[in-house]
């Protein structure tokens, strides 16, 4: 309809065509080949160039298709076959061409000539690599005209829109035997479509809102300049406005502060995005507020221009609140590592360390950056790794928790004693995330103990030394050659169920920190057992007695930890007795003690 129209219709078109190196051929009359070449020009097309190259032509009016005034379709659809196939020779793959239908004018007397053309056209390209488009100036071609140039074509361009056009009734239909008829039929089954497509559209909208209220967010619409259009049935039920008492409002009605409201403008003038969040303080109707985490949506139009946005917002408040509360946990979590004097390690399923305390660090010698490039295993001596994989392996298969101890290499070469106590952190399907492991270091201990251990295994070689055949005659009858368990059964079994419930007291209380009088308890047992003047073979066979029973019905790790035990039990129960002998021996002697 206007000069504007036709520039940016024609140079888009040529656009397209020579992007997809096709040739552009124009067949003008009214609109000259310069303003042709003003209007791709002004898009930054090169036209010199393109016309050197042959893939820019422009043809002018030609008698051949014309004849005494009157347009000849045979001939025009000559011209562009012929041109269709000059392009195929020239190595393009196709013709793309404008025509100018203002050559036609003054309007042929006989409309169908008009009608066969754009039959025979429609025929020849549709299996011709060829593309049409015939421009109309709707100022100088008259209604009745027009109505039958767009009942023959599929597709119609007004302005610079296309359109599939529903008015399209084929040329051979309109210049049947029953035109009319043809056409009422087309405009039925329009009709049709056109209410199925009204139905599938009302049907789209109810699906659409009840979505659109059914969501859980707060929805706001607003348009550019931030008025509030529309909301759902959401933003009703957290805000406690309705819609009636927003719409028309800008959203700042519904922002806690003045300056958030401002940042954000400032925000979306700078940036193009088309989604973006942020969390502020919304305030409700009644007056609280509350933190909002808001994702904005922006609408684009056809030209990608803003023309509005759609935000969805949900209350953070117990969100936050959680957050805060998880962050305050791992701040205590972090202090307890840091402040333990327990070494505390977190070890993943391959057995590299992800997490090592301050205690770790001053006992190994090495960073938690260095504890995190190595294995748990290059850690233990060569010799115990075979004990400390089997225990990783029951952790990785669900037996936890789990205690045992071990040597740790430290960066200097000292080796040093710890006792563990490891458990598994688990998902929500129960795999196994991670290996905590709880140390003590107990090497001081340890060496104590050994210490006693060789102290007390020196007591009994020399109370072995006074049994012997060597001792004195009163000696000799205290340790009398036949076993206590063979001369006296009941005596025999009446101290092991003593022994055994000492033993068992006695690892309970060092698994769960009690005191069950053990040292009392076994330096009474050691003085009954010196009355019978039993010896050190009677003792082992008491221990052994006792432990066979105790561990036939305990599982294997406590059976484990009872026969440990029971070692360093036997031999402070040997240390009472050599005590109470001595005193023995030392009262016959008459040397008071």
């Amino acid at each position: 309809q206007t000069a504007e129209e036709h520039r940016r219709l024609v140079s888009e078109y040529a656009r397209l065509g020579l992007e997809e190196e096709q040739k552009n051929l124009f067949i003008i009359d009214t609109k000259t080949a310069q303003t042709i070449i003003e209007s791709l020009e002004s898009i930054g097309i090169d036209t010199k160039a393109n016309q050197n190259s042959g893939r820019l032509s422009f043809l002018s009016r030609q008698e051949r298709f014309t004849s005494g005034g009157q347009f000849v379709p045979e001939a025009m659809i000559e011209l562009i076959r012929s041109e269709t196939r000059k392009a195929m020779e020239e190595g393009f793959s196709t013709l793309r061409f404008t025509n100018e239908m203002a050559w036609i004018l003054p309007e042929p007397t006989d409309p169908e000539q008009l009608l066969e053309y754009e039959i025979k056209l429609n025929h020849f390209i549709s299996d011709q690599p060829c593309i049409a488009l015939g421009l109309y100036d709707k100022r100088h071609f008259s209604p009745s005209l027009l109505m039958n140039v767009l009942r023959t074509h599929p597709e119609a361009v007004i302005g610079t829109e296309v359109f599939d056009n529903f008015y399209y009734l084929p040329p051979e239909n309109m210049l049947g035997d029953k035109p009319a008829a043809s056409e009422l039929d087309l405009w039925i089954n329009n009709l049709r479509e056109y209410s199925m497509a009204h139905q599938a559209l009302r049907d789209s909208e109810e699906r659409y809102k009840n979505l659109y209220n059914s969501l859980r967010d707060a929805i706001l619409v607003a348009d550019t300049e931030r008025t509030i259009i529309h909301c759902n049935q959401a933003f009703t039920d957290l805000f406690g406005y309705t819609l009636e008492e927003v719409r028309g409002k800008k959203t700042q009605y519904v922002y806690s502060s003045n300056e958030e409201f401002q940042e954000l403008g400032e925000r979306l003038q700078r940036t193009n995005e088309e989604e973006f969040q942020y969390t502020i303080h919304y305030r409700k109707k009644d007056g609280s507020t509350f933190p909002g985490e808001t994702k904005v949506f922006a609408f684009k139009d056809n030209q990608n221009t803003t023309t509005g946005y759609i935000g969805m917002i949900r209350d953070v408040t117990e969100q936050l609140r959680m957050e805060d509360e998880l962050k305050r946990e791992q701040r205590i979590v972090e202090a307890i590592l840091e402040t333990s004097g327990a070494l505390i390690l977190s070890i993943d399923s391959e057995g590299t360390i992800e997490r090592a305390n301050q205690s770790c660090e001053e006992i190994t010698g090495y960073t938690e950056q260095d504890l995190k490039t190595i294995s748990i295993m290059d850690l233990v001596p060569e010799s115990e790794r075979e004990e400390v994989k089997r225990v990783f392996n029951d952790l990785l298969n669900g037996v936890f928790p789990a205690t045992h101890e071990n040597h740790w290499t430290t960066k200097n070469g000292e080796k040093r004693y710890i006792a563990w106590t490891n458990t598994v952190v688990q998902d929500r399907s129960g795999n196994i995330e991670s290996i905590i492991s709880t140390g003590i270091d107990i090497t001081e201990q340890k060496e104590e103990m050994e210490s006693r251990l060789k102290q007390l295994e020196a007591e009994i070689a020399g109370m072995e030394n006074f049994s012997s055949p060597g001792s004195t005659s009163v000696t000799g009858r205290m340790y009398a050659q036949r076993p206590f368990q063979e001369a006296s059964p009941e005596d025999f079994s009446a101290m092991r169920e003593e022994y055994q419930g000492i033993l068992e007291d006695r690892l309970d209380e060092k698994i769960h920190k009690t005191d069950n009088h053990i040292s009392s308890r076994l330096h009474f047992l050691a003085e009954q057992l010196g009355r019978t003047r039993v010896g050190p073979k009677d003792v082992v066979e008491l221990h052994t007695t006792a432990l066979k029973t105790l561990n036939s019905k305990a599982p294997y790790k406590r059976a484990q930890a009872l026969t440990e035990e029971g070692r360093l039990l036997a031999l402070e129960l040997m240390g009472y007795l050599v005590s109470f002998y001595r005193n023995q021996t030392a009262s016959e002697n008459g040397v008071d003690r």
